[in-house]
Protein backbone atom coordinates (compact mmCIF):
# COMPACT_ATOMS: atom_id res chain seq x y z
CA UNK A 1 0.00 0.00 0.00
CA UNK A 2 1.37 3.30 -1.15
CA UNK A 3 1.56 6.10 1.44
CA UNK A 4 -1.56 7.84 -0.30
CA UNK A 5 -3.90 4.45 -0.74
CA UNK A 6 -5.35 4.89 2.40
CA UNK A 7 -5.96 8.98 2.43
CA UNK A 8 -7.19 8.45 -1.22
CA UNK A 9 -9.91 6.03 0.56
CA UNK A 10 -10.37 7.81 3.48
CA UNK A 11 -11.70 10.67 1.66
CA UNK A 12 -13.51 9.05 -1.22
CA UNK A 13 -16.10 7.62 1.33
CA UNK A 14 -19.59 9.50 1.59
CA UNK A 15 -21.31 10.64 5.20
CA UNK A 16 -23.39 7.96 4.93
CA UNK A 17 -20.40 5.09 4.36
CA UNK A 18 -18.66 7.26 7.14
CA UNK A 19 -21.23 6.97 10.04
CA UNK A 20 -21.23 3.20 8.77
CA UNK A 21 -17.63 2.49 9.53
CA UNK A 22 -17.75 4.36 13.02
CA UNK A 23 -20.50 1.59 14.52
CA UNK A 24 -18.63 -1.47 12.47
CA UNK A 25 -15.11 -0.20 13.79
CA UNK A 26 -16.61 -0.56 17.35
CA UNK A 27 -17.28 -3.70 17.07
CA UNK A 28 -13.31 -4.77 15.66
CA UNK A 29 -11.76 -2.88 18.76
CA UNK A 30 -8.53 -4.44 20.64
CA UNK A 31 -8.70 -4.06 24.59
CA UNK A 32 -9.30 -0.41 25.35
CA UNK A 33 -7.52 1.31 22.57
CA UNK A 34 -8.60 1.56 18.98
CA UNK A 35 -5.80 3.52 17.66
CA UNK A 36 -6.58 3.31 13.73
CA UNK A 37 -9.69 4.88 14.50
CA UNK A 38 -7.86 7.93 15.69
CA UNK A 39 -5.26 7.66 12.91
CA UNK A 40 -8.79 8.05 10.61
CA UNK A 41 -9.99 10.97 12.29
CA UNK A 42 -7.14 13.11 11.47
CA UNK A 43 -6.31 11.60 7.79
CA UNK A 44 -10.50 12.83 7.44
CA UNK A 45 -9.60 16.53 8.49
CA UNK A 46 -6.74 16.92 6.14
CA UNK A 47 -6.43 18.13 2.73
CA UNK A 48 -3.54 17.03 1.78
CA UNK A 49 -1.69 13.64 3.12
CA UNK A 50 1.02 14.44 4.96
CA UNK A 51 2.39 11.96 7.10
CA UNK A 52 4.77 13.67 9.27
CA UNK A 53 1.99 16.25 10.40
CA UNK A 54 0.17 12.78 11.65
CA UNK A 55 2.80 11.76 13.67
CA UNK A 56 3.33 14.93 14.63
CA UNK A 57 -0.50 14.84 16.43
CA UNK A 58 0.66 11.91 17.82
CA UNK A 59 3.92 12.65 19.49
CA UNK A 60 2.89 12.07 22.76
CA UNK A 61 1.08 8.76 22.22
CA UNK A 62 4.12 6.05 22.13
CA UNK A 63 2.00 3.22 21.19
CA UNK A 64 0.42 4.96 18.44
CA UNK A 65 3.77 5.66 16.73
CA UNK A 66 5.26 2.07 17.81
CA UNK A 67 2.67 0.32 15.77
CA UNK A 68 1.83 3.22 13.33
CA UNK A 69 2.51 0.96 9.83
CA UNK A 70 0.18 -1.59 11.08
CA UNK A 71 -2.48 0.52 12.04
CA UNK A 72 -2.64 1.97 8.60
CA UNK A 73 -2.38 -1.16 7.00
CA UNK A 74 -5.42 -3.05 9.57
CA UNK A 75 -7.46 0.95 9.03
CA UNK A 76 -7.44 -0.02 5.46
CA UNK A 77 -8.15 -3.39 4.85
CA UNK A 78 -11.19 -3.08 8.25
CA UNK A 79 -12.38 0.11 5.58
CA UNK A 80 -12.57 -2.18 3.01
CA UNK A 81 -14.46 -4.62 4.79
CA UNK A 82 -17.35 -2.02 6.38
CA UNK A 83 -17.55 -1.28 3.02
CA UNK A 84 -18.01 -4.69 1.92
CA UNK A 85 -20.48 -4.93 4.22
CA UNK A 86 -22.25 -1.43 3.64
CA UNK A 87 -23.29 -2.19 0.52
CA UNK A 88 -23.70 -5.99 0.36
CA UNK A 89 -27.45 -5.92 -0.21
CA UNK A 90 -27.42 -2.72 -2.11
CA UNK A 91 -27.06 -4.01 -5.09
CA UNK A 92 -27.93 -7.40 -6.91
CA UNK A 93 -24.12 -8.31 -7.82
CA UNK A 94 -22.86 -7.93 -4.14
CA UNK A 95 -25.93 -10.45 -3.47
CA UNK A 96 -24.44 -12.71 -5.69
CA UNK A 97 -20.85 -12.35 -4.76
CA UNK A 98 -22.08 -13.33 -1.05
CA UNK A 99 -24.00 -16.09 -2.24
CA UNK A 100 -21.37 -17.66 -4.48
CA UNK A 101 -18.70 -17.21 -0.91
CA UNK A 102 -21.30 -19.28 1.36
CA UNK A 103 -21.60 -21.74 -2.17
CA UNK A 104 -17.69 -22.40 -1.98
CA UNK A 105 -17.83 -22.56 1.68
CA UNK A 106 -20.58 -25.24 1.83
CA UNK A 107 -18.72 -27.16 -1.07
CA UNK A 108 -15.95 -27.35 0.69
CA UNK A 109 -17.92 -28.72 3.88
CA UNK A 110 -18.91 -31.25 0.92
CA UNK A 111 -23.02 -29.87 1.64
CA UNK A 112 -23.63 -30.08 -1.59
CA UNK A 113 -27.25 -29.99 -2.02
CA UNK A 114 -27.27 -26.52 0.16
CA UNK A 115 -24.25 -25.30 -2.13
CA UNK A 116 -26.48 -26.33 -4.99
CA UNK A 117 -29.69 -24.76 -3.79
CA UNK A 118 -27.72 -21.00 -3.25
CA UNK A 119 -26.22 -21.42 -6.53
CA UNK A 120 -29.91 -22.08 -8.23
CA UNK A 121 -30.86 -18.82 -6.51
CA UNK A 122 -28.03 -17.10 -8.12
CA UNK A 123 -28.73 -18.14 -11.49
CA UNK A 124 -31.81 -17.08 -11.85
CA UNK A 125 -30.56 -13.13 -10.43
CA UNK A 126 -27.58 -13.26 -12.83
CA UNK A 127 -30.26 -14.25 -15.54
CA UNK A 128 -32.32 -11.52 -15.17
CA UNK A 129 -30.63 -8.91 -14.29
CA UNK A 130 -27.72 -9.83 -17.08
CA UNK A 131 -24.76 -10.34 -14.92
CA UNK A 132 -22.62 -12.44 -17.04
CA UNK A 133 -19.50 -12.80 -15.85
CA UNK A 134 -21.12 -13.54 -12.32
CA UNK A 135 -23.24 -16.21 -14.33
CA UNK A 136 -19.83 -18.01 -15.68
CA UNK A 137 -18.43 -18.05 -11.91
CA UNK A 138 -22.03 -19.45 -10.83
CA UNK A 139 -22.31 -22.17 -13.31
CA UNK A 140 -18.46 -23.54 -13.22
CA UNK A 141 -18.46 -23.34 -9.21
CA UNK A 142 -21.91 -25.80 -10.19
CA UNK A 143 -20.23 -27.75 -12.53
CA UNK A 144 -17.46 -28.50 -10.05
CA UNK A 145 -19.96 -29.62 -7.78
CA UNK A 146 -21.74 -31.91 -10.08
CA UNK A 147 -18.44 -33.32 -10.55
CA UNK A 148 -17.19 -33.53 -7.60
CA UNK A 149 -20.63 -35.43 -5.70
CA UNK A 150 -21.61 -36.78 -8.53
CA UNK A 151 -25.06 -37.35 -6.84
CA UNK A 152 -27.47 -36.14 -9.15
CA UNK A 153 -29.54 -38.86 -11.23
CA UNK A 154 -29.25 -36.35 -14.67
CA UNK A 155 -25.73 -35.21 -13.85
CA UNK A 156 -24.67 -35.78 -17.81
CA UNK A 157 -27.67 -33.47 -18.74
CA UNK A 158 -27.25 -31.10 -15.83
CA UNK A 159 -23.33 -30.53 -17.40
CA UNK A 160 -24.44 -30.30 -20.85
CA UNK A 161 -26.77 -27.76 -19.65
CA UNK A 162 -24.52 -25.92 -17.91
CA UNK A 163 -22.04 -25.50 -20.87
CA UNK A 164 -24.99 -24.63 -22.85
CA UNK A 165 -25.63 -21.29 -20.24
CA UNK A 166 -22.04 -20.77 -20.24
CA UNK A 167 -21.52 -20.36 -23.90
CA UNK A 168 -24.20 -17.99 -23.66
CA UNK A 169 -23.08 -16.02 -21.12
CA UNK A 170 -19.75 -16.16 -23.30
CA UNK A 171 -21.46 -15.13 -26.43
CA UNK A 172 -23.15 -11.99 -24.62
CA UNK A 173 -19.98 -10.94 -23.08
CA UNK A 174 -18.23 -10.93 -26.48
CA UNK A 175 -21.01 -8.58 -28.23
CA UNK A 176 -20.91 -6.26 -25.77
CA UNK A 177 -17.46 -5.90 -26.21
CA UNK A 178 -17.74 -5.59 -29.83
CA UNK A 179 -19.83 -2.44 -29.48
CA UNK A 180 -17.59 -1.29 -26.64
CA UNK A 181 -14.82 -1.45 -29.38
CA UNK A 182 -16.83 0.02 -32.36
CA UNK A 183 -17.40 2.99 -29.94
CA UNK A 184 -14.07 3.34 -29.02
CA UNK A 185 -12.90 3.11 -33.11
CA UNK A 186 -15.30 5.91 -34.15
CA UNK A 187 -14.63 8.48 -31.20
CA UNK A 188 -10.55 7.86 -31.45
CA UNK A 189 -11.38 8.78 -35.22
CA UNK A 190 -13.43 11.32 -34.73
CA UNK A 191 -10.52 13.16 -32.24
CA UNK A 192 -7.84 12.37 -34.94
CA UNK A 193 -9.59 13.63 -38.08
CA UNK A 194 -12.62 15.71 -37.02
CA UNK A 195 -16.14 14.88 -38.44
CA UNK A 196 -15.37 12.72 -41.42
CA UNK A 197 -18.39 11.49 -43.67
CA UNK A 198 -15.85 9.74 -45.74
CA UNK A 199 -13.57 8.50 -42.89
CA UNK A 200 -17.08 7.22 -41.66
CA UNK A 201 -18.21 5.09 -44.30
CA UNK A 202 -15.38 2.23 -43.44
CA UNK A 203 -18.29 1.60 -40.59
CA UNK A 204 -21.24 1.16 -42.77
CA UNK A 205 -21.08 -2.35 -42.64
CA UNK A 206 -21.20 -2.78 -38.92
CA UNK A 207 -23.55 0.28 -38.62
CA UNK A 208 -26.47 -1.77 -40.81
CA UNK A 209 -25.93 -4.93 -38.49
CA UNK A 210 -26.02 -2.86 -35.07
CA UNK A 211 -28.95 -1.33 -36.31
CA UNK A 212 -30.80 -4.60 -37.26
CA UNK A 213 -29.44 -6.05 -34.01
CA UNK A 214 -31.03 -3.42 -32.03
CA UNK A 215 -34.78 -4.10 -33.52
CA UNK A 216 -33.78 -8.06 -32.01
CA UNK A 217 -36.33 -9.73 -29.52
CA UNK A 218 -33.06 -11.43 -28.05
CA UNK A 219 -31.54 -8.68 -27.18
CA UNK A 220 -30.86 -8.15 -23.43
CA UNK A 221 -30.89 -4.69 -21.70
CA UNK A 222 -27.29 -4.68 -21.42
CA UNK A 223 -26.42 -5.40 -25.02
CA UNK A 224 -28.88 -2.80 -25.64
CA UNK A 225 -27.33 0.20 -23.89
CA UNK A 226 -23.98 -0.72 -24.77
CA UNK A 227 -25.09 -1.19 -28.72
CA UNK A 228 -26.95 2.27 -28.04
CA UNK A 229 -24.18 4.02 -27.11
CA UNK A 230 -21.66 2.54 -29.84
CA UNK A 231 -24.50 3.73 -32.84
CA UNK A 232 -25.19 7.44 -30.95
CA UNK A 233 -21.10 8.02 -30.93
CA UNK A 234 -21.18 7.13 -34.79
CA UNK A 235 -24.26 9.41 -35.39
CA UNK A 236 -22.28 12.13 -33.73
CA UNK A 237 -18.88 11.70 -35.93
CA UNK A 238 -21.23 12.30 -39.06
CA UNK A 239 -22.80 14.38 -37.43
CA UNK A 240 -26.27 13.02 -37.96
CA UNK A 241 -27.79 14.65 -34.85
CA UNK A 242 -31.28 13.44 -36.05
CA UNK A 243 -30.08 9.60 -35.36
CA UNK A 244 -27.86 10.23 -32.45
CA UNK A 245 -31.06 11.40 -30.54
CA UNK A 246 -33.45 9.07 -31.40
CA UNK A 247 -31.31 5.88 -30.26
CA UNK A 248 -30.07 8.09 -27.67
CA UNK A 249 -33.86 8.07 -26.32
CA UNK A 250 -33.99 4.29 -27.09
CA UNK A 251 -31.02 3.61 -24.61
CA UNK A 252 -32.10 6.03 -22.14
CA UNK A 253 -35.65 4.21 -21.95
CA UNK A 254 -34.02 1.20 -21.24
CA UNK A 255 -32.79 3.05 -18.15
CA UNK A 256 -36.29 4.42 -17.35
CA UNK A 257 -37.33 1.28 -16.60
CA UNK A 258 -35.20 -0.95 -14.51
CA UNK A 259 -34.34 1.34 -11.06
CA UNK A 260 -31.82 -1.78 -10.47
CA UNK A 261 -30.11 -1.29 -13.57
CA UNK A 262 -29.35 2.55 -13.14
CA UNK A 263 -27.75 1.21 -10.00
CA UNK A 264 -25.31 -1.14 -11.91
CA UNK A 265 -24.57 1.16 -14.72
CA UNK A 266 -24.39 4.65 -13.12
CA UNK A 267 -22.49 6.05 -15.34
CA UNK A 268 -24.01 4.50 -18.76
CA UNK A 269 -26.93 5.97 -17.38
CA UNK A 270 -25.31 9.73 -16.67
CA UNK A 271 -23.86 9.67 -20.01
CA UNK A 272 -27.19 8.45 -22.06
CA UNK A 273 -28.70 11.34 -19.91
CA UNK A 274 -26.25 14.14 -20.61
CA UNK A 275 -25.70 13.03 -24.38
CA UNK A 276 -29.52 13.39 -24.72
CA UNK A 277 -29.94 16.88 -23.64
CA UNK A 278 -27.08 17.93 -25.65
CA UNK A 279 -28.89 16.24 -28.58
CA UNK A 280 -32.21 17.63 -27.71
CA UNK A 281 -30.52 21.22 -27.36
CA UNK A 282 -29.04 20.71 -30.94
CA UNK A 283 -32.36 19.82 -32.22
CA UNK A 284 -34.14 22.66 -30.64
CA UNK A 285 -36.28 19.56 -28.91
CA UNK A 286 -37.90 21.26 -26.00
CA UNK A 287 -39.79 18.52 -24.44
CA UNK A 288 -37.08 15.83 -24.79
CA UNK A 289 -34.67 18.35 -23.45
CA UNK A 290 -37.54 18.93 -19.87
CA UNK A 291 -37.58 14.88 -19.89
CA UNK A 292 -34.14 14.57 -19.79
CA UNK A 293 -33.51 17.27 -16.73
CA UNK A 294 -36.84 15.82 -14.86
CA UNK A 295 -35.24 12.70 -15.28
CA UNK A 296 -32.05 13.99 -14.54
CA UNK A 297 -34.16 15.45 -10.81
CA UNK A 298 -35.21 11.92 -10.16
CA UNK A 299 -31.76 9.70 -10.59
CA UNK A 300 -30.93 12.16 -7.91
CA UNK A 301 -33.56 12.34 -6.04
CA UNK A 302 -33.77 8.58 -5.65
CA UNK A 303 -30.19 7.31 -5.85
CA UNK A 304 -28.50 10.20 -3.91
CA UNK A 305 -28.18 8.09 -0.83
CA UNK A 306 -27.04 5.34 -2.68
CA UNK A 307 -24.50 6.55 -4.79
CA UNK A 308 -20.16 6.46 -4.61
CA UNK A 309 -18.84 9.80 -4.32
CA UNK A 310 -17.55 9.31 -8.07
CA UNK A 311 -21.02 8.90 -9.28
CA UNK A 312 -22.16 11.88 -7.37
CA UNK A 313 -19.42 13.86 -9.08
CA UNK A 314 -20.44 12.33 -12.37
CA UNK A 315 -23.71 14.02 -11.60
CA UNK A 316 -22.98 17.17 -10.81
CA UNK A 317 -20.59 17.15 -13.84
CA UNK A 318 -23.34 15.65 -16.27
CA UNK A 319 -26.96 17.35 -14.79
CA UNK A 320 -26.61 20.22 -13.02
CA UNK A 321 -24.67 22.19 -15.75
CA UNK A 322 -27.08 21.51 -18.05
CA UNK A 323 -29.77 22.42 -15.35
CA UNK A 324 -28.07 25.82 -15.31
CA UNK A 325 -28.07 26.26 -18.60
CA UNK A 326 -31.57 25.73 -19.02
CA UNK A 327 -32.12 28.63 -16.36
CA UNK A 328 -30.30 30.42 -18.61
CA UNK A 329 -32.43 29.52 -21.64
CA UNK A 330 -35.58 30.47 -19.93
CA UNK A 331 -33.84 34.01 -19.02
CA UNK A 332 -34.23 33.11 -15.15
CA UNK A 333 -31.17 35.00 -14.30
CA UNK A 334 -31.64 34.57 -10.48
CA UNK A 335 -32.18 30.87 -10.47
CA UNK A 336 -29.15 30.61 -13.04
CA UNK A 337 -26.73 31.73 -10.56
CA UNK A 338 -28.48 29.94 -7.40
CA UNK A 339 -27.46 26.92 -9.41
CA UNK A 340 -23.78 28.04 -10.16
CA UNK A 341 -23.57 28.31 -6.25
CA UNK A 342 -24.52 25.19 -5.95
CA UNK A 343 -22.14 23.82 -8.73
CA UNK A 344 -19.36 25.53 -7.14
CA UNK A 345 -20.37 24.14 -4.14
CA UNK A 346 -21.09 20.52 -5.18
CA UNK A 347 -17.51 20.69 -6.89
CA UNK A 348 -15.75 22.00 -4.01
CA UNK A 349 -16.78 18.61 -2.30
CA UNK A 350 -16.25 15.98 -5.02
CA UNK A 351 -13.31 17.63 -7.03
CA UNK A 352 -10.76 15.20 -4.85
CA UNK A 353 -12.37 12.47 -6.49
CA UNK A 354 -13.42 13.42 -9.89
CA UNK A 355 -11.58 12.29 -13.20
CA UNK A 356 -10.13 15.22 -15.74
CA UNK A 357 -13.34 15.01 -17.77
CA UNK A 358 -15.61 15.81 -15.01
CA UNK A 359 -13.50 18.39 -13.94
CA UNK A 360 -13.48 20.04 -17.72
CA UNK A 361 -17.27 19.48 -17.89
CA UNK A 362 -18.03 21.78 -14.58
CA UNK A 363 -15.32 24.49 -15.11
CA UNK A 364 -16.54 25.19 -18.76
CA UNK A 365 -20.08 25.20 -17.68
CA UNK A 366 -19.13 27.78 -14.92
CA UNK A 367 -16.82 29.69 -16.97
CA UNK A 368 -19.53 29.68 -19.91
CA UNK A 369 -22.46 30.11 -17.70
CA UNK A 370 -20.71 33.72 -16.18
CA UNK A 371 -19.20 34.36 -18.78
CA UNK A 372 -22.76 34.42 -20.52
CA UNK A 373 -24.11 36.44 -17.42
CA UNK A 374 -21.43 38.95 -18.27
CA UNK A 375 -19.06 38.23 -14.92
CA UNK A 376 -16.03 37.85 -17.40
CA UNK A 377 -14.04 37.52 -14.03
CA UNK A 378 -15.48 34.82 -12.92
CA UNK A 379 -15.48 33.52 -16.07
CA UNK A 380 -11.22 33.87 -16.43
CA UNK A 381 -11.18 32.20 -13.32
CA UNK A 382 -13.02 28.75 -13.77
CA UNK A 383 -11.29 28.69 -17.64
CA UNK A 384 -7.80 29.15 -15.87
CA UNK A 385 -8.69 26.21 -14.30
CA UNK A 386 -9.24 24.13 -17.27
CA UNK A 387 -5.73 25.57 -18.77
CA UNK A 388 -4.19 24.75 -15.71
CA UNK A 389 -5.13 20.87 -15.50
CA UNK A 390 -1.72 18.77 -15.73
CA UNK A 391 -1.67 17.58 -19.46
CA UNK A 392 -4.58 19.13 -20.70
CA UNK A 393 -2.50 20.56 -24.13
CA UNK A 394 -1.13 16.74 -24.68
CA UNK A 395 -4.70 15.49 -23.36
CA UNK A 396 -6.81 12.79 -25.28
CA UNK A 397 -9.02 15.99 -26.19
CA UNK A 398 -6.67 19.11 -27.67
CA UNK A 399 -10.10 20.82 -28.67
CA UNK A 400 -10.75 21.07 -25.23
CA UNK A 401 -7.85 23.16 -24.74
CA UNK A 402 -8.33 25.17 -27.72
CA UNK A 403 -12.01 26.25 -26.46
CA UNK A 404 -10.31 27.41 -23.09
CA UNK A 405 -7.82 29.19 -24.94
CA UNK A 406 -10.15 30.95 -27.36
CA UNK A 407 -13.06 31.31 -23.81
CA UNK A 408 -9.98 33.17 -22.28
CA UNK A 409 -9.44 35.77 -25.65
CA UNK A 410 -13.16 36.28 -25.07
CA UNK A 411 -13.16 37.34 -21.47
CA UNK A 412 -10.29 39.38 -22.21
CA UNK A 413 -12.25 41.50 -25.16
CA UNK A 414 -15.04 41.85 -23.10
CA UNK A 415 -13.16 43.10 -20.48
CA UNK A 416 -10.80 45.51 -22.90
CA UNK A 417 -7.81 44.13 -21.74
CA UNK A 418 -5.77 45.18 -24.49
CA UNK A 419 -2.75 44.84 -23.82
CA UNK A 420 -2.99 40.90 -23.34
CA UNK A 421 -4.92 40.29 -26.26
CA UNK A 422 -2.18 40.50 -29.33
CA UNK A 423 -0.08 37.94 -27.23
CA UNK A 424 -2.90 35.61 -26.59
CA UNK A 425 -4.13 35.79 -30.06
CA UNK A 426 -0.06 34.81 -31.08
CA UNK A 427 -0.27 32.15 -28.43
CA UNK A 428 -3.37 30.87 -29.45
CA UNK A 429 -2.68 30.85 -33.25
CA UNK A 430 0.62 28.54 -32.72
CA UNK A 431 -1.44 26.10 -30.53
CA UNK A 432 -4.16 25.39 -33.05
CA UNK A 433 -1.79 25.01 -36.02
CA UNK A 434 -0.14 22.56 -33.58
CA UNK A 435 -3.32 20.66 -32.30
CA UNK A 436 -6.43 21.30 -34.50
CA UNK A 437 -6.85 19.62 -38.24
CA UNK A 438 -7.89 21.70 -40.81
CA UNK A 439 -10.81 19.52 -40.86
CA UNK A 440 -12.34 20.55 -37.51
CA UNK A 441 -13.23 24.16 -39.67
CA UNK A 442 -15.41 25.53 -36.25
CA UNK A 443 -12.30 26.30 -34.40
CA UNK A 444 -10.72 27.73 -37.05
CA UNK A 445 -13.28 30.28 -37.99
CA UNK A 446 -14.05 31.17 -34.35
CA UNK A 447 -10.22 31.86 -34.18
CA UNK A 448 -10.39 34.04 -37.16
CA UNK A 449 -13.32 36.11 -35.98
CA UNK A 450 -11.30 36.71 -32.59
CA UNK A 451 -8.29 37.91 -34.19
CA UNK A 452 -10.55 40.23 -37.19
CA UNK A 453 -12.67 42.39 -34.41
CA UNK A 454 -8.77 42.66 -32.33
CA UNK A 455 -6.92 43.84 -35.49
CA UNK A 456 -9.46 46.19 -36.73
CA UNK A 457 -11.72 47.15 -33.65
CA UNK A 458 -9.67 50.27 -32.84
CA UNK A 459 -8.32 50.91 -36.49
CA UNK A 460 -11.06 50.19 -39.18
CA UNK A 461 -14.19 49.68 -37.68
CA UNK A 462 -16.04 49.95 -41.20
CA UNK A 463 -13.85 47.18 -42.35
CA UNK A 464 -14.20 44.65 -39.34
CA UNK A 465 -17.96 45.41 -39.37
CA UNK A 466 -17.69 43.72 -43.21
CA UNK A 467 -15.41 40.91 -42.27
CA UNK A 468 -17.39 40.13 -39.07
CA UNK A 469 -20.69 39.87 -41.98
CA UNK A 470 -18.54 37.38 -44.24
CA UNK A 471 -17.02 35.59 -41.01
CA UNK A 472 -20.74 35.44 -39.56
CA UNK A 473 -22.13 33.74 -43.29
CA UNK A 474 -19.02 31.12 -43.38
CA UNK A 475 -19.84 29.88 -39.68
CA UNK A 476 -23.54 29.83 -40.16
CA UNK A 477 -22.69 26.80 -42.86
CA UNK A 478 -20.57 25.00 -41.01
CA UNK A 479 -22.58 25.02 -37.91
CA UNK A 480 -25.46 24.08 -40.77
CA UNK A 481 -23.03 20.74 -41.48
CA UNK A 482 -21.80 20.35 -37.53
CA UNK A 483 -23.50 22.11 -34.90
CA UNK A 484 -22.23 19.63 -32.21
CA UNK A 485 -20.50 22.83 -30.45
CA UNK A 486 -23.64 24.14 -28.36
CA UNK A 487 -22.85 26.75 -25.63
CA UNK A 488 -19.67 28.10 -27.38
CA UNK A 489 -22.56 30.85 -29.48
CA UNK A 490 -20.05 32.37 -32.05
CA UNK A 491 -23.15 33.82 -33.65
CA UNK A 492 -24.42 35.56 -30.60
CA UNK A 493 -20.61 36.82 -30.41
CA UNK A 494 -20.39 38.46 -33.58
CA UNK A 495 -23.64 40.01 -33.88
CA UNK A 496 -22.77 42.08 -30.57
CA UNK A 497 -19.43 43.10 -32.01
CA UNK A 498 -21.60 44.28 -35.26
CA UNK A 499 -24.26 46.44 -32.72
CA UNK A 500 -21.23 47.20 -30.01
CA UNK A 501 -22.87 45.94 -27.40
CA UNK A 502 -22.00 43.63 -24.65
CA UNK A 503 -21.97 40.03 -25.39
CA UNK A 504 -23.85 39.05 -21.89
CA UNK A 505 -26.82 41.55 -23.28
CA UNK A 506 -26.74 40.21 -26.87
CA UNK A 507 -26.66 36.40 -25.23
CA UNK A 508 -29.50 36.97 -22.75
CA UNK A 509 -31.83 38.11 -25.44
CA UNK A 510 -31.12 34.93 -27.52
CA UNK A 511 -31.97 33.25 -24.14
CA UNK A 512 -35.20 34.62 -24.19
CA UNK A 513 -36.29 33.94 -27.64
CA UNK A 514 -35.24 30.18 -26.78
CA UNK A 515 -37.78 27.48 -27.89
CA UNK A 516 -40.60 29.92 -28.36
Amino acid sequence: MTQDQLFELVKSLSKSEKRYFKIFSKLHVKGDQNNYIKIFDVIEKQEHYDEEKIKLYFKNDKQILKTFTFNKHYLYKLILKSLNSFHSKSRVSFTVEEDLRSAQILFQKELYKSALKILHKSEKLCIKHELFLKLLEVKRLEQKIVRKGNFLKNALSTIEQNRKTENYALKKLESISQAQYFASKVISQLYRSGANVNGQKAYSKEVKRITQFLKSKDITKIERISYSLALSAYYYSLPDNKNMLKVLQGGLNVFKKSDELVKSHFSDCISFMHNTILGAVMLNKRDELINSLDFGSQLESKFSSSLSIKEKSHLVARYHIHRVYYDLSKGNINETLKGCEKVEKLYADYSFHMRNVNKIDIMSGLADAYYFLGNYDKSLYYNSQILNLEDIERGTFPHIYIYAMLREIQNHIELKNHLLLHSLVSNTHRAIKKLIPKTQKTLHIYFEAFKTYIALADTDELKMIQNLKRIKAETIKILEADNRIIYFDMLSWIDSKIQGKDFATVKQEVFKNLYT
